[in-house]
């Protein structure tokens, strides 16, 4: 796995084929509370969420694979504006799935992150 030392996270392999679309440092924002910062990367077939600095939650270099195909929505969620994630307060953004389950993440400049990520997936606003 080699190192994107800009965000301290790393690249993750990638399966052949496979391509970055949309890269957006970011913190999962596990159902049972907590941070796990690190990075959201968009590939043409996934998510895939790496761990970035030091958590208490997960190992660094974590990586977390989500279908792609089977998001339907990415939206601004409800919930506190997050502080203390860097250069400025992130707001929660949800990827939603096609079998009902949700992602939350902490993400700045939260306007372009989810008009990215919709307009990559082909999802309306």
């Amino acid at each position: 796995m080699k190192w994107n030392s800009r965000r301290d996270a790393a690249l993750p392999e990638l399966e052949p084929g496979e391509a970055f679309e949309v890269t957006a440092p970011a913190s999962l924002l596990p159902k049972g509370g907590g941070l796990i910062g690190g990075v959201l990367y968009l590939t043409n077939r996934r998510f895939l969420f790496v761990t970035g600095g030091a958590s208490r939650l997960e190992p660094k270099g974590t990586v977390r694979t989500y279908s792609r195909p089977d998001c339907v929505s990415v939206a601004p969620a409800q919930g506190p504006v997050l502080q203390g994630l860097g250069a400025g307060a992130y707001k929660r953004m949800r990827l939603t799935f096609r079998d009902g389950h949700s992602v939350d993440f902490g993400v700045g400049r939260i306007d372009r992150r989810v008009s990215a990520l919709r307009e990559a997936l082909g999802i309306a606003p």
